[in-house]
C-alpha cells in the first residue's frame, strides 16, 4: 500500500502516462474490452477525461499518506469508551459515528489541511502526464503560476499568484479548523 506514496511523483506521473496510452496503454485497453469505448481511447487526448486521469493519479498517489495518518490515529483510540458503548448495547453503526469518527476527527483534519497544501500545489504531475493540455483542460493555478514566471518571464505577475495561492490555502486550513472546533464542541 505504500509503494504509491514512496516513489517519486515523477515516477507515478510516468507510470499513469503510459497506463493512458492512446496506443498501448493498459487503461484504453481494459476500457476497450469491456466496452465502454469502442477501440483504443486517447485519454490524455481531451480536457475532461484528461483532468480526470490526472486526479485519478494523484489521489493514487496520496491515499497511503491520508491512510497512514488514519491507521496511526485509529491504534491510539482509547478502548475503554468502546468497551463502555458495548455494555450499553450500542451498535457498530452507532459506536463508529459516536466514538470513532468524532475521536478521528482531529486526524482527519490534519489530512485534510495537508492533502488541500498538496492538492493546491501540485505541477509535477500535470508538467510530466499532460504538460497544461489539452487545451489547457489540466492547466491548475500552479501550473499557471509556472507558465507565468518560467515560459512566458511575468515574473511578479508569478511571484502574485503564489501569493495569493498561500492565501487561499490559509483560509482553506483556518476554515477547516473552525469547522472541527465546532463540531467538538
Amino acid at each position: 500500500m505504500l509503494i504509491p506514496w514512496a516513489f517519486p511523483t515523477i515516477v507515478n506521473a510516468v507510470l499513469w502516462k503510459w497506463l493512458y496510452d492512446a496506443d498501448h496503454g493498459t487503461v484504453p485497453a481494459i476500457l476497450a474490452k469491456l466496452g465502454f469505448t469502442n477501440g483504443y481511447f486517447n485519454i490524455l487526448g481531451s480536457s475532461f477525461s484528461a483532468m480526470n486521469a490526472v486526479i485519478v493519479a494523484d489521489v493514487w498517489k496520496n491515499t497511503a499518506f491520508v491512510s497512514l495518518i488514519l491507521l496511526a490515529a485509529l491504534q491510539s483510540l482509547p478502548k475503554e469508551p468502546y468497551e463502555a458503548a458495548m455494555v450499553d448495547g450500542a451498535s457498530a453503526f452507532k459506536r463508529f459515528f459516536s466514538l470513532t469518527l468524532p475521536l478521528l476527527s482531529p486526524a482527519i483534519m490534519v489530512a485534510l489541511v495537508m492533502r488541500t497544501m498538496e492538492a493546491f500545489k501540485v505541477f509535477d504531475i500535470i508538467y510530466i502526464m499532460t504538460s497544461g493540455g489539452p487545451a489547457g483542460g489540466t492547466q491548475v493555478l500552479s501550473f499557471y503560476t509556472y507558465q507565468s514566471s518560467m515560459m512566458f518571464g511575468k515574473f511578479s505577475y508569478g511571484a502574485s499568484i503564489a501569493f495569493l495561492m498561500s492565501l487561499f490555502i490559509m483560509l482553506f486550513a483556518l476554515i477547516y479548523v473552525k469547522i472541527l472546533y465546532k463540531n467538538m464542541e
